[in-house]
């Protein structure tokens, strides 16, 4: 296997490069906004360079992975090249991208398999000629040795975890646990992604014996999605728990739910799944009293750690699990929460 200097140590004759991004996709060139390889550069000399290697659909998902692989690259002062075929092309040329990392002299490639029975072959040569190879999400089968993969748990799970956090929330303050939980949707016809969350999240509440849901669906965040916290509340006053499957949605309820609260209304509790950090700061803020962070950082983070160290020889599990956050309220009686009361 190629083999790279151990941390703090670079090799006679190679650089180690801040990270940059080289997109090949579409139209095989690199993209005039993003930092290329200079034409003086040679990638092969490079300490560090990594193929991420995405699926031909476009999804808000895997848009969210070519950011978080830069920011993952950056931090180990790799070098990153996009590579994606052409929306609506065949696997094959995934099997294209793969022989074209190794023509290439790659040290690593990350890979979200479009057909893993298409790409397996491709893959295991890549291995073979002392690539190092990991697997985003979706495993690839192989002869042998299996290919790492980087993955995180269920979604099912993170939902159970956050919603019974929840539920704790509401019987602490003696809300009515058995009154109808709101579901609030964000949904887009181009984000398969939102409507797991949303199955996720319905099956937890079903699953902690929630019996009524009453779901509130928007595609575009704006003044619409605003009044869903209103409209649900008139619709049934006693709703407790109201849950949000991305950022959009937890921002369309989080304002009009703390205007309401200040103004001496019912503190129902929040809980949803979210991608931005920054949103984690409804906890910090108690404004939530549980969330779900995403943490596609924290799976590229680890799937770029992976092929690095695999590459410098070290044995890497043959699956990796990162585990998503699950952020719950500090101290709920704070009275930035409850609007002045408490249980």
């Amino acid at each position: 296997m190629m083999r790279l200097p151990s941390p703090g140590r670079a090799a006679s004759g190679l650089l180690i490069a801040v990270a940059s991004i080289v997109c090949g996709c579409d139209a095989g060139r690199p993209a005039s906004t993003t930092p290329t390889v200079s034409d003086d550069e040679n990638p092969a000399e490079v300490s560090t360079y990594l193929y991420l290697i995405l699926p031909a659909e476009r999804t808000p998902l895997l848009s969210s992975y070519e950011q978080a692989a830069l920011l993952a690259a950056g931090k180990e002062q790799a070098i990153l090249r996009l590579e994606k075929p052409e929306e609506d092309a065949p696997a094959s040329r995934q099997v294209e991208l793969i022989r074209k990392a190794i023509a290439d002299g790659a040290t690593a490639i990350l890979i979200v398999a479009q057909d893993p029975k298409a790409v397996a072959p491709a893959l295991v040569e890549a291995r073979e000629k002392g690539i190092s190879v990991v697997l985003l999400d979706r495993p690839v089968p192989v002869e042998g040795t299996p290919l790492t993969l980087v993955t995180q748990p269920p979604l099912a799970e993170s939902a159970r975890k956050m919603v019974d956090q929840v539920i704790k929330a509401v019987e602490e303050f003696k809300l009515p646990a058995e009154a109808p939980a709101v579901l609030i949707v964000h949904q887009r016809p181009d984000d398969p992604d939102l409507s797991a969350r949303a199955s996720a999240l319905r099956e937890a509440l079903k699953g902690a014996g929630v019996t009524e849901i009453m779901e509130f669906r928007f595609e575009e965040p704006g003044a619409e999605s605003k009044t869903l916290y209103e409209q649900a509340v008139t619709r049934e006053p006693t709703v407790s728990m109201i849950f949000a499957n991305d950022d959009d949605a937890l921002a369309a309820v989080a304002g009009p739910r703390a205007d309401s609260v200040r103004d001496g209304g019912v503190p129902r509790m929040l809980g949803g799944m979210v991608s931005q950090p920054r949103n984690l700061d409804l906890v910090s803020f108690n404004q939530a009293a549980g969330l779900v962070n995403m943490d596609i950082q924290g799976l590229m983070d680890r799937a770029v750690r992976a092929a690095i160290e695999q590459a410098r020889g070290v044995d890497e599990p043959s699956r990796i699990v990162v585990p998503r956050k699950i952020v719950g309220a500090s101290n709920l009686r704070n009275p930035m929460y409850m609007g002045g009361a408490g249980p």
